[in-house]
């Protein structure tokens, strides 16, 4: 009887993940658009991550926010626009800040504080609650309304109730793994390395790098034999998921080691 109920658990464990998949965004063409190649990608994202954690945003709202805005320049014309500067630049990414807001937070309606408190000075009004709107609008349309992404964030959680399940971790345990790796997701967002990956791939390494400082790797190892199926693999084959992954394994540890793991342990 228990083994039925395992076998059931996989299966429902596994449905979850493939639908995680089926929502998960494309990798980013970095070539696409020379904004990735500068520091304005990098910096913008910065600013999202400190507003994010300034205002008591969730995680996921963050990394929604970054998807979004990743997807956005990837696709769009911005340095053929003669009017792009930096408060325009400010703008899409409140933009894109504001509408992760309206899909993760409870106080959806963030727009005039947007306006009034991020995008204005006390003293100098640069742009209207309209400039806003419309510039969401411009995001949406550009994106044919998919904003809708499972998040590195995502599978980050669904990792660790997995793994909290099958070798029933203490939640202490398991909270501090989460944040270990969430630290390690946030001080890694701006390598090349985290647009050169699935959302899937790289919370599934920071999550390993997690266990492998204290010891425990064959978790994940477990985690990713529970997660293949024959549906999941017809779905890798298609989406090429599993392109150059021994390459970007080892070089995301590299790029680890070199930050020598500098954060705090638990």
């Amino acid at each position: 009887m228990n083994s039925i109920k395992i076998k059931k658990k996989i299966s429902e464990f596994r449905s979850t993940f493939i639908t995680l998949k089926e929502d998960e965004p494309q990798k980013i063409n970095t070539k696409s658009n020379d904004l990735f190649e500068n520091d304005t990608r990098n910096n913008m994202v910065k600013w999202l991550v400190f507003l994010s954690e300034t205002l008591n945003f969730s995680n996921q709202t963050l990394f929604l926010s970054i998807t979004i805005f990743d997807k956005y320049i990837s696709v769009s014309d911005l340095l053929e626009n003669e009017e792009l500067n930096q408060e325009k630049m400010n703008l899409i990414t409140i933009g894109c800040l504001s509408l992760a807001t309206k899909l993760e937070e409870i106080n959806c309606n963030y727009v005039k504080f947007f306006t009034d408190k991020v995008l204005n000075l006390p003293d100098c009004q640069i742009f209207s609650i309209k400039d806003l709107t419309q510039m969401e609008m411009t995001i949406l349309k550009k994106l044919k309304f998919k904003t809708l992404y499972s998040t590195a964030y995502d599978f980050l959680l669904f990792y660790l109730e997995l793994a909290e399940y099958f070798y029933n971790l203490p939640k202490y345990f398991i909270a501090n793994i989460k944040n270990y790796s969430l630290n390690l997701m946030k001080q890694n967002i701006n390598s090349n390395l985290y647009l050169s990956m699935y959302q899937s791939d790289y919370a599934f390494f920071c999550l390993q790098q997690a266990f492998v400082q204290i010891g425990q790797k064959f978790i994940m190892v477990k985690i990713r034999n529970i997660l293949i199926s024959d549906d999941l693999l017809r779905m890798q084959r298609k989406r090429n998921f599993n392109d150059n992954n021994e390459i970007n394994e080892r070089n995301f540890n590299r790029n680890l080691e070199v930050n020598h793991f500098s954060l705090s342990s638990f």
